[in-house]
């Protein structure tokens, strides 16, 4: 550039320029810029150089800088990227010898480093941000930041929605606690039986979320946009009832369930959100969607219904939701529109309890769709207007959809509704506890296990486990007689020396002081046949021949006498013995452990009882706050 200016400015000074033809010209330029190249590069006025030359000159020096700049950059960017993967070996091996010093399984190590390696540049990426926002950013522009990255995404949901209308300030502040989750691909968010403890915005990414029963067809995946575990808001002390894998790497934007409880406090909103949620949430709240009040996330209209033939596909739930690839677009946001042929989920219910389904249809037809539009219409132009339709309904027809009825339907629901949160929050045990000789049926036991939770599916989603094995939830012999009493039935695998083994005894013992149920199980393995015992092995028993020194010292130091444990025995094997055939076909089995299901109860143990109902009497004083119907059962086991 310096010769080209060079080469003109000194051609227009010698009008060296001032040619009769055009190529006599271009000679005289190429003169010029030949002379001051030379000039600048070799440091000689008088250097003589060909135009051509000079022009190869310039070429070779550019492509040489070019090089060199190339060069320098990927050097660089090697440099760079050894450095960040020393650091990422550096991190990793020391988070790997923390997790080994502390006793952590290995598969959980793996998992842990198979996580920062999936989402090192993310976290990277986040780490920086986060100590600059921290460092840097004065406390009211971090709080802007905050504010705009999250409040958006959290009015997505109809829950927060309802709060923000009762205080202004709830939203922005909420904004504050969340915070940003990386998943690397196919990780467990959570999974069945964890602890309720976050609500999930998935921010990027699919997450696919399975239940453990074995009639739940599948759904469409949660992707961007939409909610999972929103119960978690709820209150405290709730399960999760299904699993939620991820697909591929996720960002999720977490809400903790324990700051959302702090806040509503703060703001005195707490009562009122619990006012609200008895007479209002069991209508329906809809991660999916962002719905509340008209249908849970297992009901949701994005969702195809294979029996209706509906419109709605995967394609457009996931159009629905794509609009949040930006963050200006939450604003702008509109709700996907919701089928005009259906009733809002709370007339279903209604209409369920006074047997009266069939009038569905013919509310619709007359563009009745909620139990508040229900309410407000007049029986008599119901009547009037079903008559024309050739239906006709009795007086005691008429009084069942009443707006006294419902007034009475809704304050039952509420209570209900209460009675299974409070239920929920303070069920913490095992619907059954394994008893197994491990050298025995260790294996069986544990293929039991597996197919009894996915049997149990759905009504085992308020407990911390469904069934307690302890090969798995390994614990002392105190802690294990803790466990028994925490379960509300025991099952004990009948197998050859099974009531040889003291654990069992104390286990079996501890289960009868409570009044919890055991029930034997008639294990079909070859070569391992149960054999009733008679007199001569409870006197054998008692005189300490069976177990020996040992054993029987371990049975006496769990506070039973010898006695106590034969009269366990002796009232566990008058009942009848229900099968397992672990070798057998898996629809055998099954049949087999929905048998035992049935023989199963759910009340809790005698002690847990008395100190419960003492802390909630008001749970007994009527028969119908203890009736569970199935759509209350299953309330908190959806979204």
């Amino acid at each position: 550039l310096l010769s080209h200016a060079f080469a003109i400015t000194n051609g227009a000074m010698h009008h060296s320029f001032y040619a009769d033809e055009f190529s006599e010209g271009i000679a005289n330029y190429g003169e010029c810029f030949a002379w001051a190249y030379s000039l600048l590069t070799f440091g000689g006025a008088e250097a003589q150089v060909h135009s051509g030359k000079a022009l190869e000159l310039v070429v070779l020096t550019v492509r040489s800088a070019f090089v060199a700049a190339v060069t320098f950059r990927l050097v660089f960017a090697g440099l760079v990227s050894m450095q960040h993967k020393a650091a990422f070996r550096v991190h990793s091996a020391s988070a790997a010898t923390y997790l080994r010093e502390r006793g952590v399984c290995a598969e959980t190590q793996l998992t842990v480093l198979r996580h920062l390696e999936a989402t090192a540049h993310s976290w990277r990426l986040q780490d920086h941000f986060s100590r600059v926002v921290e460092t840097y950013l004065p406390a009211e522009l971090r709080r802007s930041v905050h504010e705009e990255m999250w409040v958006p995404r959290l009015m997505t949901l109809g829950l927060v929605r309802q709060i923000a209308s009762w205080s202004d300030l709830f939203v922005p502040q909420l904004a504050q606690l969340v915070r940003e989750d990386l998943h690397a691909s196919h990780a467990v968010i959570f999974k069945h039986g964890d602890e309720a403890a976050a609500a999930y915005h998935i921010v990027d990414g699919e997450v696919v979320v399975m239940s453990m029963g074995f009639d739940d067809d599948p759904t469409p995946p949660f992707t961007r946009g939409m909610w999972l575990g929103e119960k978690a808001l709820i209150g405290s002390g709730l399960r999760r009832a299904t699993m939620a894998l991820t697909r591929a790497n996720c960002t999720l934007m977490s809400v903790p369930a324990a700051g959302f409880a702090a806040l509503l406090e703060t703001h005195d909103l707490a009562e009122r959100f619990q006012e609200f949620c008895a007479s209002q949430l069991w209508r329906g709240m809809c991660g999916r969607c962002g719905q509340l009040g008209d249908h849970f996330g297992h009901e949701c209209p994005l969702i195809p219904d294979k029996r209706e033939h509906s419109r709605w596909s995967l394609r457009s739930v996931y159009s629905a939701v794509t609009s949040l690839r930006d963050n200006k677009s939450f604003h702008a946001r509109t709700r996907p529109p919701l089928p005009t042929n259906r009733s809002a989920r709370d007339l279903r219910l209604f209409l369920k309890r006074q047997d009266m389904s069939w009038l569905e249809p013919e509310l619709l037809r007359v563009d009745i769709s909620t139990l508040e539009q229900l309410q407000a219409t007049d029986p008599a132009m119901l009547q009037e207007s079903l008559s024309q339709s050739g239906h006709t309904m009795s007086q005691e027809q008429q009084e069942s959809i009443s707006p006294q009825a419902i007034s009475v339907f809704l304050t039952t629901v509420a209570s209900e509704f209460k009675s299974r949160v409070r239920e929920a929050q303070h069920n913490d045990g095992y619907i059954l506890f394994l008893s197994h000789y491990k050298v025995e049926a260790g294996t069986e036991a544990a293929l039991m296990r597996t197919e009894l939770e996915q049997v149990l599916g759905e009504a085992a989603s308020t407990h911390e486990s469904a069934v307690f094995l302890d090969s798995e939830d390994l614990t002392t012999l105190s802690e294990l007689q803790d466990a028994v009493r925490k379960s509300k039935n025991v099952a004990l695998l009948l197998t050859a020396n099974v009531l040889t083994r003291p654990w069992v005894l104390v286990e079996l013992a501890t289960a009868h002081t409570e009044g919890i149920p055991v029930l034997p199980v008639a294990l079909a393995k070859e070569g391992n046949a149960f054999t009733f015992p008679d007199e001569d092995f409870f006197q054998a028993l008692l005189d300490g021949s069976i177990l020996g020194d040992v054993g029987t010292k371990v049975v006496l130091e769990c506070g039973f006498d010898m006695e106590t444990v034969v009269q366990a025995l002796k009232q566990l094997l008058k009942r009848i013995a229900l099968p397992y055939s672990p070798h057998r076909p898996a629809s055998i089995r099954r049949a087999e452990l929905c048998t035992l299901i049935q023989q199963c109860t759910l009340q809790e143990s005698k002690a847990r009882r008395v100190t419960r109902l003492k802390d909630s009497a008001s749970l007994v004083r009527s028969k119908r706050l203890r009736r569970s119907d199935t759509w209350v059962a299953n309330l908190l086991t959806k979204g």
